[in-house]
């Protein structure tokens, strides 16, 4: 949320201390996903299906971020592209191949995730030509959040 050139917002982002946007976007991430529990129809077999696809989602976004825009030379998003190929993308979605054929809807709650990483990767490419740690950790959460709306809601 800092205004001015790429290096200032870095510079920004590697400071410690969080500042009130950082504190009230986490505040609403919290409160949308508990929202979202709390709406949720309390049945064991669909509350573990919940947990299960918002999981998958935010996984799947991080690996769409990682595998699909460049990192900084060093940081943690740097450590995990370094592990991950293009061919992981296809591997990932055969291993959740069974959850995902329980409903089309699933299919759809997942690739919800790799939308928002998109989304959210083009925002970091344009502040800061690169997807750092902070994205990805964006990129995770922003989706676990939206997937379980989405699920919630019953699309």
């Amino acid at each position: 949320m800092k205004k001015g050139t790429k290096e200032e917002k870095i510079k920004a982002m590697k400071d410690v201390n969080t500042g009130a946007a950082g504190i009230f976007l986490l505040l609403m991430v919290i409160l949308a996903e508990f929202y979202a529990i709390n709406t949720f129809e309390i049945q064991t077999y669909t509350i573990v299906l919940f947990f299960l696809v918002s999981e998958i989602s935010s996984k799947f976004s991080m690996l769409v971020g990682l595998t699909f825009f460049p990192s900084p030379d060093s940081g943690l998003a740097n450590f995990f592209k370094g592990k991950v190929k293009k061919y992981d993308i296809p591997i990932f979605l055969v291993i959740s191949l069974p959850i995902i054929l329980i409903s089309w809807k699933i299919w759809l709650d997942i690739l919800a995730g790799g939308a928002i990483s998109i989304a959210i990767g083009f925002i970091s490419m344009k502040n800061f030509s690169f997807v750092n740690g902070d994205s990805l950790g964006a990129m995770n959460e922003i989706s676990r959040a939206v997937t379980m709306w989405l699920i919630c809601l019953g699309l």
